[in-house]
């Protein structure tokens, strides 16, 4: 599959602030059933 956070390469967001993240899956055979989210390799 290939995955893809839609919106801009930098978001600027205030400290205690929510933020709402789109990731896009396309090319999987199936709908995945959870999606690992990780930073840095964290």
């Amino acid at each position: 599959p290939i995955t893809e956070i839609t919106g801009g390469p930098d978001l600027f967001i205030n400290k205690g602030s929510t933020i709402n993240l789109t990731c896009l899956v396309k090319h999987a055979p199936e709908p995945p059933n959870a999606i690992i989210w990780s930073h840095e390799r964290r």
